[in-house]
């Protein structure tokens, strides 16, 4: 039994060793230690960094998006960075580039349950880092930030509207196609491509809201206006979008028509045609029955105009009659046309203008009788005082040939004057072109003079102590 025992030993000694030290060998060499943390496998798609790593990551020129809302990016961000805020980054992916490397952030790095990292990994982004802790906690590391935009918020159809009644300047920064589609009243087109090269047309120190479709071009539009020294700057989220779904009003537009079609127009159906030129353009030659109101004064003429007719508007290239089409939709008018090109463009397609006139109209006595008897008309006798004194039209008052070009700031430019002298030529029709030449645009002479409209038996004030069977 000694033997089988001693015989023993060295098999036991052997089996304890192998259980001591070849097993766990075995084992490990059989499994996996895990990887040390940083070893530890990335979140698919994407990874969170802290910001000593961010920081290191943006001087390699990657992608920093910022998926906050535009009143906190506006109050301060990562140099460098874009925004697409979370809720629009679905919709917007198209502007980022799948292959680029992207850095995510948003306020304290949850980004909505790290919904944005999510995102961009789930649609094909395979290099993609979310900021941990976020932007609170870039800047509580000092790393740095820009500095908030001044006079710029946020506002929405509500708040805009209620702006609106105080008489803001409305801005539609969409283009002219959107604009003539329907539009805020009041507001002025003026297309985001076009605003940083007509800033001029603003002033920096009025409080101006700026629309868009739905607030993206709008937000780049208040970029500009701040970073050119505006201060009161106001940007509507959700555009005019949102603003119909409040239920808000539009104003439809107006058309644009070429000059083939306007041709048609005229030709085969009741028109009025309005030109917004100056007066010595619309004297210079018009389309045929164009009525002329200047723009500047067509704000203050619309009682000329009726709302319910079909109005055309041309100028000289299309811009100032645009800007009249506005503001006749503005003020109610609903059958507006705006020729494309203006009268410049109808000439060259071979269409016909009048011939150039003088800029007055000259009218014969039964024709300023019945002016002055059916509306209010100022009558200039340009004669001498001695033949004024010996008779004269009634009411008219005098100013002399020889002193009118240093009086004419005592007639009204917006006035219709009817201008006679002894024979209706007026020493070569001088007075009235004085008058044309000075800016006066309702300017009639008198065919034939003071002495014609006396021949004709029309009422005639004489001189104290003359008689006149035609003045009673």
């Amino acid at each position: 039994m000694r033997q089988s025992i001693a015989t023993l030993k060295p098999v036991l000694l052997y089996l304890l060793l192998f259980v001591l030290f070849i097993v766990p060998v075995v084992l490990v060499s059989c499994g996996e230690a895990p990887p040390p943390e940083s070893e530890q496998p990335m979140t698919p798609g994407y990874e969170n960094i802290a910001p000593e790593e961010f920081y290191e990551m943006t001087s390699q020129r990657e992608v920093i998006l910022d998926v906050r809302t535009v009143t906190e990016y506006n109050s301060g961000h990562i140099p460098g960075a874009i925004l697409i805020p979370l809720a629009e980054l679905e919709s917007r992916l198209d502007e980022l580039n799948p292959s680029d490397y992207i850095l995510i952030y948003c306020s304290t790095g949850g980004c909505q349950d790290e919904a944005a990292p999510r995102i961009l990994a789930e649609n094909g982004f395979s290099h993609v880092w979310n900021l941990k802790g976020g932007f609170v906690e870039w800047q509580a590391n000092g790393f740095p930030v820009t500095e908030p935009r001044p006079g710029y918020a946020n506002i929405t159809p509500q708040e805009f509207y209620e702006m609106i009644n105080q008489k803001e300047v409305v801005l539609d920064v969409r283009t002219v196609e959107e604009y003539n589609s329907g539009h805020i009243a009041d507001a002025i087109l003026i297309p985001l491509s076009e605003l940083e090269s007509r800033l001029d047309e603003l002033n920096p120190s009025d409080r101006i809201l700026i629309y868009c479709l739905g607030g993206v071009r709008s937000a780049e539009a208040a970029d500009i206006l701040t970073d050119n020294g505006f201060t009161h700057v106001y940007n509507m989220e959700g555009g005019i979008t949102e603003w119909q779904a409040y239920g808000f009003p539009v104003i439809p537009g107006y058309t644009n028509v070429t000059p083939e079609e306007a041709y048609e127009m005229i030709t085969q159906q009741e028109v009025v045609l309005l030109d917004v030129r100056r007066l010595e353009e619309y004297n210079s030659g018009h389309i045929a029955d164009a009525i002329l109101i200047p723009l500047s004064e067509l704000e203050s003429r619309l009682d000329e105009l009726n709302p319910s007719d079909c109005i055309l508007i041309y100028c000289l290239g299309g811009v100032r009659s645009a800007e009249a089409a506005n503001i006749l939709i503005n003020n109610g008018f609903t059958h507006v046309y705006n020729m494309e090109g203006g009268i410049t463009e109808w000439q060259a397609y071979g269409f016909p203008v009048t011939e150039p006139s003088p800029g007055y109209t000259n009218i014969t006595p039964e024709e300023a009788y019945e002016m002055i008897s059916q509306q209010d008309i100022v009558i200039v006798d340009v004669r001498t005082v001695n033949e004024y004194n010996a008779g004269h039209i009634p009411e008219a008052i005098l100013i002399p040939l020889s002193e009118l070009e240093s009086r004419v700031d005592e007639l009204n430019r917006s006035d219709y004057i009817l201008i006679y002298c002894s024979t209706g030529g007026c020493q070569g029709e001088a007075a009235p072109r004085i008058l044309v030449e000075n800016g006066f645009s309702h300017v009639w002479n008198l065919k034939g003079g003071f002495v014609e409209w006396r021949a004709d038996d029309f009422p005639v004030t004489e001189a104290e102590g003359s008689s006149c069977s035609s003045c009673s």
